[in-house]
């Protein structure tokens, strides 16, 4: 086997650069891909989420909006969306905080049901229905 010359010791260090350098900006790129997968970050985060949606959406209905001849207002309606926001965020999360509870409370009494308190729960009435 000849010994490899200059030029293609070069041009093989080179390939193998660039191969090292692919592998690193694909690892990147996937990295990136799952930071910022939209429906990932929105089941993580659900109530920051809406909130966001609330703000682009009043940001981008003021946007939109006619100006009345010589009244600004921009900035009033602007806290009033930003208000309007944090009001259904807060009614969200309470109603997210009852629910919660009610399923808890709901599942703590099944999970101390006795078996016949969950049997007398089966209506047979409905197995014609059901086997349809």
């Amino acid at each position: 086997m000849e010994p490899r010359s200059d030029p293609d010791r070069q041009i093989e260090e080179a390939r193998a650069s660039l191969v090292a350098h692919l592998g690193e900006l694909g690892r990147r790129f996937r990295a990136a891909r799952a930071r910022f997968d939209l429906p990932a970050q929105i089941a993580a985060r659900p109530l920051a989420s809406v909130g966001v949606a609330l703000g682009v959406g009043a940001l981008l209905g003021l946007r939109g909006r006619p100006r009345r001849p010589g009244g600004g207002g921009g900035l009033g309606r602007a806290a009033a969306a930003a208000l309007g926001a944090l009001a259904l965020r807060l009614a969200k999360e309470l109603a997210m905080r009852g629910a919660t509870e009610a399923a808890r409370g709901w599942w703590e009494h099944h999970q101390r049901a006795s078996p016949s308190e969950i049997r007398t729960s089966y209506d047979p009435s409905i197995e014609p229905f059901l086997e349809r």
